[in-house]
């Protein structure tokens, strides 16, 4: 799933659309009717969203791993493969100056091909370092920290009903390796992630620990998410697994089924 913001200052029209907003706020503040005023909507290239999702984003305050100071990166997202079909999804919901969510109602211009070349990912440059995570710093892999055996009684229980192993194994592993039901439910809502049937590789210690210190989700931000029509459960595991990213949590909320996200979640 390649998903891209919407880049309303590249809009096409925007001289049209400021007139257009300016008509309509005018019209609201006199109490006449909008109905029958035509609609006028940004139209902004596809391309333009692209070029956005690729634009180098400056990162400050990064710790290096190999050496433990901090400095200042720039991130860059390429593709080191391209898919036979390239699914878009556009993040079309944002908040207002008080957080509530608003939808964002816009054309956009799709070509009829799209050359994506230059977002092809072309290894290390002259010039650059590779940096290596903390477990490569220490001379330590992922696998030897992680020495995780999974449940094979449950494991083959899982594969029996079709799913693959690699994917089953994640099941098992991220429900506590010992509740089949749990399992299945996992399965059920990350069948479609992109690295379901990759190998599967158990987490660094670093990561692991991590994931043992998500904050407390704060309530104004599961407010937000409710407001849109989802449950409590759903907003508070929406936010659990952004780590408290209200952006990111309502585009997850928006695109996984109430239903199998809460039927075995619980949240303190």
């Amino acid at each position: 799933m390649f998903r891209l913001n919407v880049p309303l200052f590249s809009a096409k029209n925007q001289h049209e659309v400021h007139e257009y907003n300016k008509l309509k706020e005018d019209m609201e503040k006199q109490g006449n009717r909008i109905n029958d005023l035509p609609v006028i909507r940004p139209i902004i290239p596809l391309q333009e969203a692209i070029s956005q999702w690729a634009e180098p984003e400056e990162i400050n305050d990064y710790k290096l791993p190999q050496h433990g100071r901090t400095t200042t990166i720039k991130k860059t997202q390429k593709f080191l493969t391209f898919p036979d079909y390239l699914v878009v999804q556009l993040k079309k919901y944002t908040f207002n100056a008080d957080w509530t969510p608003k939808k964002i109602d816009v054309s956009m211009e799709v070509p009829d091909t799209l050359d994506l070349n230059s977002l092809r990912a072309s290894g290390l440059q002259p010039g650059e370092t590779l940096v290596t995570d903390d477990d490569e710093a220490t001379g330590q892999s992922s696998s030897s920290q992680s020495n995780i055996h999974v449940n094979e009684v449950l494991l083959q229980q899982l594969v029996d009903m079709g799913f693959s192993m690699d994917g089953c194994k994640r099941a098992l592993i991220n429900t506590g390796n010992n509740d089949i039901e749990a399992a299945m439910n996992w399965v059920f809502e990350h069948q479609s992630d992109p690295d379901f049937d990759t190998p599967y590789q158990a987490p660094s210690k670093k990561a692991r620990v991590e994931q043992t210190q998500t904050p407390p989700v704060d309530e104004e931000s599961i407010g937000i998410i409710m407001s849109m029509g989802f449950s409590r459960d759903h907003a508070l595991r929406a936010l659990s697994l952004m780590s408290n990213n209200v952006e990111a949590a309502v585009d997850w909320a928006l695109n996984t089924p109430e239903d199998s996200s809460t039927s075995n979640a619980s949240f303190e």
